[in-house]
């Protein structure tokens, strides 16, 4: 009887703990391309819209604060920040949860990439954010996938750079122009 019973507990333990999860991660809103351009369209407070391309695991996510400050200070406050996370299933719960404590992100900028217009069946997490970000710059298809990539858009949905690498001075000389 005892064996019963704490398989049941266990049971019911596992089940709140993937119900959690998928709770957790429901709180974020999706984010593809047509969604992505939507945004920017409805928004009127900025003039740049800088995506971020990451996974849980990202070492690069630590960098995306101070990235974050940086552009802050060059555009004066007029950049949108969207941090579209590239992960699947239990990826997106409490492993996400974990990320965004770790790098310091702001939950608010936080969109998880739509797993029914970028499918992928491999395990690499990362191959899912290559596919929005080609679908995004055509450009891109072009260039490996690493680190967190980064796009920086226009109100006009005009793509003014893009990259893994990020240099500021040359983004800012970019951003100055518009």
């Amino acid at each position: 009887m005892n064996i019963m019973k704490n398989t049941a507990y266990i049971l019911l333990v596992f089940l709140l703990s993937v119900l959690t999860n998928n709770l957790q991660a429901q709180s974020y809103p999706l984010i593809n391309k047509e969604l992505l351009f939507n945004l920017i369209d409805a928004d009127d407070q900025h003039d740049f819209f800088t995506v971020f391309i990451f996974t849980n695991g990202c070492i690069g996510g630590k960098y995306i604060n101070a990235i974050e400050n940086e552009l802050d200070s060059i555009t004066n406050g007029k950049t949108k920040f969207i941090l579209a996370q590239s992960s699947r299933g239990k990826d997106r719960g409490d492993e996400l949860e974990k990320a965004i404590t770790a790098f310091k992100l702001n939950k608010d900028d936080i969109y998880l990439i739509d797993d029914s217009k970028y499918k992928v069946s491999s395990k690499d997490s990362r191959k899912q954010g290559m596919l929005f970000r080609d679908d995004l710059c055509y450009e891109c298809k072009f260039m490996t996938i690493g680190t967190v990539y980064k796009l920086v858009f226009d109100k006009n949905k005009t793509l003014l750079y893009h990259g893994f690498m990020f240099d500021m001075k040359q983004v800012a000389a970019i951003l100055s122009c518009k």
